[in-house]
């Protein structure tokens, strides 16, 4: 008989493993159960430095949303921004993402800066169901490795560096002297314009490294630079350190030609270098010029809604990554992460700002359209698309 009643008991507990009843479930699962079951506003958390950082990020993100509401908002219900200050901090970062995984009520995420902590956020936001748009962050270990939710709608660092190393062949630099920042971007930004340079027979005639706010070794590299001979300066950095090599390295004769990275298009940069600048071509990935269409509109949307002359590239980027993940939801029908995901990856593509949102299956931006700009008297002079 007690062998009836174990036999019984085994098939039972078969029959619930089997049945799902003992599988817990994901916390992706139980996000988009609860998405679908929702009926009320589409919360999208965002993560920026804003205190730390001069820029308009947070402005083309909400101008995003107001026109998105505006319209209808998506599938009839509006977006709900739920806005993270990291102060410019990559503990910070850290602890938001974690707030915001947290959250079951985030569907979507916009934004991140920091290279370094980027791998382990798009990692969080994959295994808890969050769709990402990644708007600051060019680390190649981003995107991929399974991480199907995750998407970054401005370029890797490979890009930037052979639009750099074609930028420098156009202008027939033959010898150039770099210099860049000693941290995972930097590096990575740095191997891939020089892998360039190769393929161009440009010669990098020095190259070296420096730490983030620690600029003691820049009168020792300049001093080095002054017995070379190159015909142009890589710079690949961020205000207001990169802005003091260069009144350094003005100021003590080096007039070489400048080329840059996008570290340099930013509204500090006469703030921190003044006219020891002008002249610096730079590579961005947005800039307000004579094309029409989109870019105009953003434009004339942040003139009227926020009554500013001038734009730049976080503030496009955020807008565009927000109102492509609503557009999706619209074409996919569903605020589930993974169906909105899917639809993406299927070949959906959005006239945006920055130029056409289309993703690859690794959820890299194809085809990333970089503008190239001049700094002279205290601005940004459009150059060439």
């Amino acid at each position: 008989m007690i062998k009836k009643y174990c036999f019984i008991i085994i098939l039972t507990l078969s029959a619930l493993i089997l049945s799902g009843c003992f599988l817990k479930k994901s916390e992706a699962e139980r996000r988009a159960e609860r998405a679908r079951a929702s009926r009320g506003e589409i919360s999208v958390g965002v993560a920026w430095p804003i205190s730390a950082a001069r820029d308009r990020f947070v402005e083309g993100v909400n101008l995003a949303c107001y026109e998105i509401n505006g319209s209808g908002g998506v599938l009839g219900r509006k977006i709900k921004l739920v806005i993270k200050d990291t102060e410019g901090s990559a503990l910070n970062e850290l602890k938001i993402v974690h707030e915001l995984v947290e959250d079951p009520d985030i569907l979507a995420f916009i934004g991140h800066r920091n290279s370094s902590s980027a791998a382990h956020a798009a990692s969080m936001f994959q295994k808890y169901g969050i769709l990402s748009m990644f708007t600051g962050v060019t680390s190649g270990s981003l995107t991929g490795r399974g991480r199907s939710l995750v998407f970054r709608n401005t370029g890797c660092e490979a890009t930037m560096g052979a639009r750099l190393a074609e930028l420098a062949s156009q202008k027939n630099y033959k010898k150039i002297a770099m210099i860049y920042t000693y941290t995972e971007h930097g590096r990575n930004l740095a191997n891939a314009f020089e892998k360039r340079c190769d393929d161009y027979e440009i010669n990098i005639v020095d190259r070296r490294g420096y730490f983030k706010d620690n600029d003691k070794f820049f009168d020792d590299i300049l001093n080095t630079w002054q017995s070379l001979d190159f015909d142009a300066v890589c710079l690949i950095g961020d205000l207001p350190q990169i802005g003091t090599f260069i009144v350094k390295m003005r100021g003590c004769g080096i007039k070489t030609p400048i080329i840059s990275s996008d570290g340099l298009a930013s509204f500090d940069l006469k703030d921190c270098a003044g006219d020891s600048a002008d002249g610096a071509v730079i590579v961005t990935p947005f800039h307000i010029s004579d094309r029409n269409g989109p870019a105009d509109e953003f434009m004339r949307g942040m003139k009227k809604k926020f009554n500013v002359d001038r734009v730049d590239q976080y503030s496009a980027l955020g807008y565009d990554g927000l109102r492509f993940l609503a557009y999706a939801m619209n074409e996919a029908k569903s605020v589930v992460p993974a169906e909105v995901a899917a639809k993406i990856h299927s070949g959906l593509s959005w006239p945006g700002a920055t130029g056409v949102q289309k993703f690859n299956s690794r959820g890299d931006i194809i085809d990333k359209e970089y503008d190239i700009v001049t700094f002279i008297n205290g601005g940004f002079k459009f150059l060439q698309h």
